[in-house]
């Protein structure tokens, strides 16, 4: 009895120990979309010095406006700066670039709708005329860079870097790298974050959540179809928990697979997709192996209680390491490994299981009459 409760204890504390770290992995990402709400100095959106990464996803709400971030840096100091858009926005809506701070060269002719503080100058980096691109095979994604530069400190000082003349609901991306390089927090949240980020791109929304509905409304009937009747199944909130589990595995992939297909529907290129076929397979196999673990089991041993609990556990942690199922996918799979086969039973499944249980006919006694 306590090696079970030992072995059940340490399949709990292990999925609680993946949490946590998921958790802190999180608390450091530097992949942000911003709401608009920094178009003045007072509310630029810091930038960490000590980061060397990072990248931010933003959106004009109005024509014409500025957006500004900040950074401090000491003299001699250097940070990349790119701005890229993504591949599908109009070219008449391409946003600049401006880097404002003491030291700078000053210019008289200030665009319309930025600032520039007095004692400050500001640097306009020109534009790309080819505007290269850049496919992100994991996501995946394409954007245009329109500006690669650097950003030097003359003094100790906050910098700022202002995007401006955007058109309204135009996007841009801001980072420190065209070949971002993912903190473990990104690279955890990336599948979650696609979401986001085809948004971002201004795709439909119907086509964005298309793959993931379809996944979900097929699985529902799958399921329905093959254990209609089975109360006892149907019932089983760990069933549940890895059915959905699953859902957001396949989903992902399939969502992953629909914008790999539309990069070459609008490029001609197959090469760079080839890449984009690892984390969709990956998907697709971990979906798979969490359905084929056994969910019901009649068997008492719990030798094989522990291992079906350590798969679910395992196949989330490859799903968190491949950055796959939305995040969703592999948590779900890891709560499943520790979660109580039955929540508490309502009113109505009392109800249910009491009539059934009327139904049963009742066995004849075979006793022995005694007569007195």
């Amino acid at each position: 009895m306590k090696t079970s409760f030992h072995k059940s204890m340490h399949a709990s504390a292990l999925a609680m120990l993946l949490l946590t770290l998921v958790l802190i992995s999180i608390s450091g990402a530097t992949m942000l979309f911003i709401n608009g709400s920094n178009t003045n100095f007072g509310n630029a959106i810091p930038i960490s010095p000590n980061s060397q990464q990072w990248s931010f996803y933003g959106k004009f709400n109005s024509a014409g406006s500025a957006q500004y971030y900040s950074i401090y840096l000491n003299k001699g100091e250097s940070v990349g700066v790119f701005l890229s858009v993504p591949s599908n926005q109009n070219t008449s809506s391409y946003p600049q670039l401006a880097l404002i701070g003491p030291s700078l060269n000053s210019v008289k002719d200030v665009s319309p709708g930025l600032y520039v503080p007095l004692g400050y100058g500001a640097v306009f980096p020109a534009d790309s005329t080819t505007a290269p691109s850049n496919y992100n095979p994991v996501i995946p994604s394409e954007t245009n860079i329109l500006v690669s530069t650097s950003l030097t400190a003359y003094q100790n000082s906050t910098y700022y870097i202002a995007v401006f003349n955007g058109q309204a609901n135009s996007t841009y991306e801001l980072s420190s790298s065209s070949n971002y390089t993912l903190t473990p927090g990104d690279w955890i949240t990336l599948s979650a974050k696609s979401i986001g980020i085809y948004a971002w791109e201004q795709e439909p929304l119907w086509f964005v959540l298309l793959p993931i509905v379809l996944v979900f409304i097929v699985g529902q009937i799958a399921v329905l179809k093959k254990y209609w009747g089975d109360w006892n199944k149907l019932s089983n909130f760990r069933f549940w928990i890895i059915i959905f589990a699953a859902i957001f595995l396949f989903g992902c992939s399939l969502t992953m697979l629909m914008q790999a297909l539309l990069y070459v529907y609008k490029t001609g290129s197959f090469n760079a997709v080839l890449i984009s076929a690892v984390p969709i397979l990956i998907g697709i196999i971990l979906g798979i192996l969490a359905l084929m673990v056994p969910i019901d089991n009649e068997s008492n041993r719990q030798s094989d209680k522990s291992l079906h609990s350590n798969s679910l556990i395992l196949i989330g942690l490859l799903g968190i390491i491949s950055s796959t199922g939305f995040m969703a996918g592999p948590i779900l799979a890891i709560l499943g490994a520790v979660m109580p086969k039955r929540i508490v039973a309502t009113k109505a499944h009392a109800t249910m299981r009491k009539a059934s249980i009327s139904k049963t006919p009742k066995r004849k006694s075979t006793a022995r009459k005694i007569n007195r």
